[in-house]
């Protein structure tokens, strides 16, 4: 168990059973809030995943910015990242409008939070995969 992922995910208390599947074969760290992804960053940990959540509020924002928290992911992919070529993002939210906006090369998959538990941990096994992360 070497891959590490990191979960952008404010309500992650909503999502136990779906955090406690994956992690049985990977590394898990919560972030539930920007500031707390911020940090992990700061401290310069290594991720191989992303798993961002679009809809969350961010008090680092102004509210329009964000469409009123309907687009933080949106707004943080942009500002920070974006730019991280060696990390593969997963986009999981339930604004299913956000997937048309022009996500950079490495945001490789969108997938509602809506999907089962299960898909979506295959779906992270072959993200894993086929980008050789192990």
């Amino acid at each position: 168990m070497s891959e590490n992922i990191l979960i952008i995910e404010d309500e992650a208390e909503r999502f136990v059973a779906t955090i406690d599947k994956l992690k049985e074969s990977y590394n898990v760290t919560i972030a539930r809030s920007i500031e707390a992804a911020n940090n992990f960053f700061d401290l310069k940990k290594s991720v191989d995943l992303i798993v961002l959540d679009v809809m969350m509020s961010y008090r680092g924002y102004e509210s329009e910015k964000t469409d009123y928290g309907m687009e933080t992911g949106w707004v943080y992919y942009n500002e920070k990242l974006k730019e991280m070529k060696e990390a593969k993002i997963l986009v999981w939210t339930n604004n299913l409008s956000i997937f048309n906006k022009p996500w950079g090369e490495n945001v490789v998959a969108k997938i509602p939070k809506s999907t089962e538990i299960g898909h979506l941990s295959k779906i992270v096994g072959k993200i894993l995969l086929k980008y050789n992360i192990k």
